[in-house]
């Protein structure tokens, strides 16, 4: 199972369609929660800013990293890699670029 971040839009639904395991879009932070063991997050098209906010989100890269049942995310957007590999080695989790 895939959790997705990002914006609700044509693109993201055009995307969770394309996925051939299934995936559930988060829309807020305690929602993380009840992810499952283990979870792989993607975060498909928006930018991690430099304040660590996911662009056009309510998540702050921090409380994904945070959750425990966290293990990879794979980000689709390139912006802040070097900060992104620093923050996900610092928590402990797999980070792959897309």
């Amino acid at each position: 199972m895939f959790i997705l971040i990002g914006e609700e839009n044509e693109k993201m639904i055009n995307f969770k369609k394309s996925l051939t395991d299934s995936a559930v879009l988060l829309n807020m932070p305690c929602e993380l929660a009840n992810i499952p063991k283990d979870a792989t997050i993607m975060i498909p098209f928006s930018r991690v800013l430099d304040n660590g906010v996911i662009e056009g989100t309510k998540f702050f890269i921090e409380e994904i990293l945070l959750a425990p049942k966290v293990k990879r995310i794979v980000f689709g957007n390139k912006h802040n890699q070097a900060m992104l590999k620093k923050l996900c080695s610092a928590f402990h989790v797999d980070c792959q670029f897309k």
